[in-house]
């Protein structure tokens, strides 16, 4: 075989080989079984290649060598670039979906405060008079507690909805 033709080749299997040790870290024990001796294979056919390789002259294999490092050490720094572009890709993607969520409840909002939405209607409330609930309670200390308590009557505003949010003194 031509030089290049075998320098093509061990950059394949160089592949190769970091693809099933990427797929090791996540195989089941069954696959990993298979991967493993797929593995030794490749090393042994990339010593081979090797081998024939070495048979060639000295002066080759130094720049043969030097050739293949370089090669190496360019994809080693372009899969770190795309590494990093996609995981900051990915980052900015989900950045921009945290915003038009937050945006898309900013709007919901403004509507609730334009439109004032009750969860009870005046009929609803008018008919808990007289019942018995739990008030909360909070002491001079700091401390919380809930007491027993009838509703008595309920108080509107000046909008003629019952306020569950101000208390009567």
């Amino acid at each position: 075989m031509a030089k290049e033709e075998l320098l093509a080749s061990i950059e394949v299997y160089q592949t190769q080989l970091e693809q099933i040790q990427g797929a090791l870290a996540t195989a089941g024990s069954e696959e990993k079984l298979q991967l493993q001796e797929l593995q030794a294979n490749l090393l042994q056919l990339l010593d081979l290649t090797l081998q024939q390789l070495n048979e060639q002259p000295e002066e080759e294999q130094i720049q043969q060598k030097e050739e293949l490092s370089s090669q190496r050490e360019h994809k080693e720094h372009q899969t770190e670039h795309n590494d990093t572009s996609s995981h900051e890709k990915k980052l900015d993607d989900e950045f921009a979906l945290f915003q038009s969520e937050i945006a898309a409840l900013s709007e919901g909002s403004d509507d609730e405060d334009s439109e004032p939405k009750h969860k009870y209607s005046k009929e609803e409330l008018e008919a808990m008079v007289g019942t018995q609930c739990r008030s909360p309670f909070t002491e001079k200390w700091g401390g919380h507690s809930f007491h027993n308590a009838i509703i008595l009557s309920m108080v509107t505003g000046e909008d003629g909805e019952a306020d569950l949010h101000k208390p009567q003194v």
